[in-house]
């Protein structure tokens, strides 16, 4: 059977990554926002796929992720199909500058999710507010990020350093992974969150929606 090429690899991982695992973080980050914002307590774990805020939420999810992944794709069709050196660096030039678009998209729709979580459909206000705060809000994601990633690394290295049996070492590596990638998004809908309460306090008192 003939393996996967880079395309197809690329494209699997756009998938498995945009739609399978952001529809199962979407509760999480959702009860979570909720949580900070509002003070409600979510008891259980629900996938509410028919829900018009889950969709929502899971939507702006998928469309980021797989912005994030046009320039690979693209590089490596361009690479395969064998065009020419200039045509490449111009593509090269191109992705780089169009995935600095998409963080800078990414960044400065951080508060679009809360307010999307707690039914804030004043999605341009939740952009928009971001105008005045965008390089505190790359320090602060930088500063929350790198200590996680670090400790990750240290942690994937120390198992790979005391030479556990292969299916051991496999399982631990994908438990590692499974709790710093927890760790990672409940960071995020944390600083969003909290980002999202300060611009809505400047705002107004009544910019942050109730539950009702």
């Amino acid at each position: 059977m003939r393996g996967r090429g880079p395309i197809e690899s690329i494209a699997v991982k756009a998938l498995e990554l945009g739609i399978l695992q952001n529809l199962l973080k979407t509760p999480l980050a959702i009860a979570v926002h909720r949580f900070i914002i509002l003070g409600e307590v979510s008891h259980r774990y629900t996938l509410w796929p028919l829900n018009l805020r889950f969709l929502q939420f899971f939507g702006f999810l998928v469309l980021l992720s797989l912005l994030g992944y046009v320039y690979p794709l693209g590089h490596e069709l361009a690479r395969q199909i064998g065009v020419m050196p200039e045509t490449m660096a111009t593509i090269v030039v191109v992705g780089i500058l169009f995935s600095i678009v998409v963080a800078w998209f990414s960044i400065r729709a951080i508060v679009l999710f809360p307010a999307v979580a707690v039914d804030d459909a004043r999605w341009e206000w939740a952009i928009e507010a971001t105008t005045g705060v965008f390089w505190k809000t790359v320090a602060i994601l930088t500063l929350t990020l790198i200590p996680i990633g670090i400790a990750k690394e240290l942690q994937l290295s120390y198992v790979q350093k005391i030479g556990l049996d292969s299916s051991v070492g496999s399982i631990a590596n994908s438990a590692i992974s499974a709790i710093f990638s927890f760790m990672t998004i409940v960071a995020l809908v944390a600083i969003a969150s909290r980002l999202y309460l300060a611009l809505a306090k400047s705002s107004g008192p009544d910019t942050v929606a109730t539950e009702g």
